[in-house]
């Protein structure tokens, strides 16, 4: 196979200069563009670095093997054409695909180590929006019931990264270029589904908020089919991606808090007493780990309290303020390595910290892997 003219079109299609790519992979400017050029003789050397560069596996392509569009990833639920208005940034694009690669080798991990199939797999049910009127009343019912069937648990989820992770879902916390994209979810056959959760935002950075885009993401992982882009050929806005969208967030706030279960526990409280009303809403945001304002509209859909009351305590700064630090949900989750001696020495980046640093950890502890093995696994980012 000839892989100038492939290593090229790669590196146009992310958006990058050969300068980049040089930097990312380690390499001299000359040496990138002399890989490019057809018919260019490649050493083993020079095709990895590449491949950690441009996110694609070399051994499989030398296997003439198809690689990936990496902007147009399947099962990656927030894919962008290069052109579209929320166009995806080189470097964002580079990590989207290179947690798509990374969930193959958590998906190899994880057979290695006998996990068998996870429950997010034996729980997966892509549907297609049923009610385009209210989305997000389907997102309701989706999110009571996946929670009833993941877990026999009655009461609130302390850890959401915790919980997610037990499904078989790897969680990672990075940086995106973007300041608006909070997280991106990649789901694929015969890979550990992944959800990125980007730093550089808001809400992934408030423990509370970061609950809700964990639901979000994970309704996409349960329920979508495949990637939808936001935007159709003619540039309007894509209804289906829309509805889609809401359904999601309907689904985060009944899969954190079912319906039912708060029903059965809060007296609803039918007037407009703002007094009553704030008390149920600093309650249920307590003790089940919401913002205040996600517990006014979930306390609202759950028909606790009056939509008059919810409309007026959204906009109260002293409700916006509930919570600021989070009573104990979202705890840090400890790192595998540090109950080894050569921790030092392997280390991991933010990528890969999380399901695939214990999975890799109890590879290594069980002789699956080499510590250069690990060492090269938790270097990825």
């Amino acid at each position: 196979m000839d892989l100038g003219p492939f290593l090229r079109g790669r590196r146009e299609r992310f958006g990058f200069s050969t300068q980049q790519v040089a930097a990312l992979a380690g390499l001299s400017l000359e040496q990138v563009e002399t890989a490019e050029q057809p018919g260019a003789s490649l050493g083993l050397v020079i095709v990895h670095a590449l491949g950690d560069a441009l996110a694609f596996d070399p051994a499989a392509l030398l296997r003439g093997e198809a690689i990936d569009d990496p902007r147009r990833l399947p099962g990656w639920f927030r894919s962008h054409e290069p052109m579209d208005d929320e166009a995806v940034s080189p470097k964002d694009a580079r990590l989207f695909a290179r947690a798509a690669e990374l969930g193959h080798v958590g998906e190899f991990l994880w057979q290695e180590l006998n996990r068998g199939r996870s429950i997010l797999e034996r729980l997966r049910a892509p549907k297609s929006v049923v009610d385009f009127e209210d989305p997000w009343r389907e997102g309701y019912g989706l999110g009571e019931t996946a929670r009833l069937s993941s877990s026999a648990v009655d009461g609130p989820v302390v850890s959401m990264q915790a919980f997610i992770e037990g499904l078989g879902v790897h969680v990672a916390r990075v940086e995106f270029d973007s300041t608006t994209r909070e997280a991106v979810s990649v789901y694929r056959p015969g890979a550990l589904p992944i959800i990125l959760l980007n730093t550089n935002t808001a809400r992934v950075r408030h423990s509370l908020s970061r609950r809700a885009v964990l639901g979000h993401e994970l309704c996409h992982l349960l329920h979508d089919s495949g990637e939808q882009p936001l935007r159709s050929s003619d540039g309007t806005t894509t209804p289906v991606r829309e509805v889609i969208e809401q359904r999601a967030n309907g689904f985060a706030p009944a899969f954190l808090a079912p319906p039912g279960w708060l029903r059965r526990d809060f007296e609803p409280v039918t007037s407009d007493d703002l007094e009553a009303v704030h008390e149920l809403v600093l309650t249920l945001a307590s003790t089940w780990g919401f913002t205040g304002v996600g517990a006014v509209w979930h306390a609202k859909n759950c028909e606790l309290i009056p939509k008059s009351s919810a409309e007026r305590l959204a906009h109260d700064p002293l409700v916006a303020e509930l919570n600021p630090r989070g009573h104990g949900f979202e705890p840090e989750r400890p790192s595998a390595l540090t109950r080894r001696a050569d921790a030092d020495e392997i280390g991991v980046t933010s990528l890969c910290a999380g399901l695939i640093e214990d999975l890799v950890v109890e590879a290594l502890d069980g002789g699956a892997i080499t510590a250069n093995r690990a060492r090269e696994i938790l270097s990825w980012s």
